[in-house]
């Protein structure tokens, strides 16, 4: 465990070991990653609410230092730049002299890296470093790279990490993992080791081992994370669609447009074939079709 007392230690050690920290701080109106310093850098009581074309910021009840969900940028623009000084050229007399550039990779040391984000790294690296023309700029600044993750516990409108299988608890990838644990009694953090490298630094930091209370805390947010329920459709063979006169590339047109059913229909099974018929009333398909042959509610993890 690391109180938050203690969270600058944590940046402290970062540098220290040559680390340039990047995390989350609000600028423009927005949650944005930039290069920080101390912890009141961080978006301290800040959240932000998303959804289809709106984002928006705002204050929380309390001071959670991660309590957003993901920002409108990404951390490919510190493992991947858009541009970079490969050589340069100099005239000298009728010759022209090329030099390459071979500067070194800098030291970025990610703070609040969430599951998704790292999902989205971990492709860029199977194109990248993971075929036989790799990027050499690239893989020295992947190596070159601390992470620091953070476990959600917010999630954005447009948020669909659990359908996925892409969060919201972080799995590989990391250095460092996080879980920020947040009430009237505590703010601390429940830190996970994910390699060598993060262990040898968190020994810098003070920190201590996780009680029961501790443990119970984390399971019951990562808990309250899981969706109270997913919709199953089930297409089966090309005949039942065309049966109920719907064409395949609609389907998923008609869930988007279910999704605000979706926590009603946790109670009550019945409400999203309901507004699943609404939307179909506009001609898709006649309202009288047997909706609860092919789309039902069902408890569990994930969209299945």
């Amino acid at each position: 465990m690391l109180e938050r007392a203690e969270l600058q230690r944590l940046l402290d050690a970062l540098r220290a070991a040559g680390y340039q920290v990047i995390g989350p701080t609000v600028r423009d109106a927005a949650i944005v990653y930039d290069a920080i310093e101390r912890v009141e850098d961080l978006p301290a009581g800040w959240t932000d609410r998303q959804d289809g074309g709106r984002y928006r910021l705002e204050r929380r009840a309390d001071q959670a230092l991660f309590g957003y969900a993901v920002g409108p940028q990404a951390w490919k623009r510190f493992v991947h730049p858009a541009s970079l000084t490969l050589w340069r050229a100099r005239r000298e007399g009728a010759a022209l002299r090329v030099e390459a550039r071979a500067d070194e990779a800098p030291r970025y040391a990610l703070l609040g890296v969430r599951s998704c984000e790292l999902h989205a790294i971990a492709i860029q690296d199977r194109v990248l470093i993971g075929d036989r023309h790799a990027d050499p700029v690239y893989r020295a600044r992947r190596e070159a790279a601390f992470i620091v993750a953070l476990n959600c516990g917010e999630a954005g409108g447009t948020c669909f990490c659990a359908s996925m299988k892409t969060g919201p608890r972080v799995e590989s990838g990391f250095d460092l993992a996080l879980t920020e644990l947040i009430d009237a009694q505590r703010h601390a953090f429940l830190v996970e080791v994910g390699s060598d490298k993060g262990a040898q630094l968190l020994e810098r930091v003070p920190h201590r081992e996780a009680g029961a209370g501790e443990l119970a805390a984390e399971a019951a947010l990562h808990e309250q994370r899981r969706p109270a329920a997913v919709v199953e459709v089930r297409v089966g063979e090309q005949h039942e669609v065309d049966r109920r006169r719907i064409e395949a590339e609609r389907l998923c047109v008609l869930l988007l447009d279910l999704a605000p059913a979706l926590v009603q229909a946790a109670i009550d099974e019945h409400a999203a074939i309901r507004a699943l018929e609404e939307v179909a009333g506009a001609g898709v398909t006649p309202r009288s079709a047997p909706w609860n042959e092919s789309f039902r509610v069902v408890s569990g993890r994930e969209v299945r």
